[in-house]
């Protein structure tokens, strides 16, 4: 088979490419698994970091007074403007409790309480509190 000049032959890939700084990358050079690896320790060390910080630094300040931080919970989740004209900062404190320890769909208050009530003392049971 005769080459036809007017066919033009296939490009092969460029192999590298030159950066504006004059280096010059391999193509080839790119490793997506250590991306990913990278990637998903960063995902496991994050999600072990908040672990450590809401059972050492976010859960205690709930074993000195439950009672008190179920009660501005529940006013949090049954009125719409619970804090009224005193202070802010307790139903602050309160209202983390529903970002620590969820509330399930469908669950009835009381129910969610005392969930709630059981996990701060297990938290501060396993810290010599309580």
């Amino acid at each position: 088979m005769k080459s036809n000049k007017l066919t033009p032959k296939p490009e092969q890939a460029p192999t590298a490419v030159q950066l504006p700084n004059g280096q010059q990358v391999k193509i080839g050079d790119f490793k997506p698994l250590r991306m990913v690896l990278f990637v998903a320790i960063g995902f496991i060390l994050i999600s072990a970091w908040t672990a450590w910080y809401s059972r050492s630094v976010s859960m205690p300040r709930y074993c000195d007074d439950p009672a008190a931080a179920l009660d501005y919970l529940q006013q949090i989740i049954s009125q719409p403007t619970p804090a009224g004209d005193k202070a802010r900062r307790p139903y602050l404190i309160a209202a983390k409790l529903l970002y620590l320890v969820p509330r399930k769909s469908a669950e009835p208050l009381q129910d969610y309480l005392y969930r709630v009530r059981g996990h701060i003392e297990m938290q501060c049971l396993n810290r010599g509190g309580f």
